[in-house]
């Protein structure tokens, strides 16, 4: 496609590889290039939804990876349960909002940042989704954190017209009990033990 600067070549070959380099026309931006040649050696590899951007373990070792959409069409945000023994991934549940961050409380429950809420998960059941929190109109969740000692939940938010974000730290039942500012754009909480 000339118009848009896409060119693609075929070459017949008894086997699948692909080769892709991508020019941005930058002179800031140099090439990016990627090589696929050998099928055999992604054999282990297990596929999960589009996107995938934070992966964590829970107390029975399970892998949990949330992901920014699903193969499937019309489902904005993923979190997928990996089964090590069966090496396969399963969607576990999906969300009406591209999922940005997650956190384990250190029991049952994972929380997920979807769009404008914060969805509790509880790990036996999929069924089991429920929207713990709404941010409030002006106001954009960046950061979540669970402590798993006291299962209290600590988010990070930017709110429009405002430099500094805020730290939230909430109960279990999501009770705002603090806020403190804290400094622009914060994306991430870590604890230290």
């Amino acid at each position: 496609d000339p118009d848009k600067g896409i060119d693609i070549t075929i070459f017949p070959d008894d086997k699948f590889s692909a080769n892709v380099m991508i020019d941005y026309n930058s002179k800031v931006l140099g090439h990016q290039y990627a090589n696929l040649g050998k099928m055999h050696e992604f054999e282990n590899e297990i596929e999960v939804g589009m996107g995938p951007f934070e992966v964590m373990t829970d107390f029975q070792d399970r892998i949990w990876v949330l992901c920014e959409g699903s193969f499937d069409r019309g489902i904005p945000g993923s979190l997928y349960r990996v089964d090590t023994d069966l090496f396969v991934a399963s969607r576990w549940v999906q969300f009406p909002a591209v999922a940005a961050r997650m956190t384990w409380d250190g029991s049952l429950y994972i929380y997920v940042i979807a769009g404008r809420n914060i969805q509790r998960v509880f790990t036996p059941n999929p069924n089991q989704v429920t929207s713990w929190l709404q941010a409030a109109e002006g106001t954009v969740l960046r950061g979540i954190q669970a402590d798993g000692a006291s299962g209290e939940v600590f988010t990070v938010v930017n709110i429009s017209g405002q430099q500094n974000g805020e730290l939230r730290h909430y109960n279990r039942s999501g009770e705002l009990i603090t806020s403190t500012p804290v400094g622009i754009n914060p994306h991430r909480i870590i604890f230290e033990y």
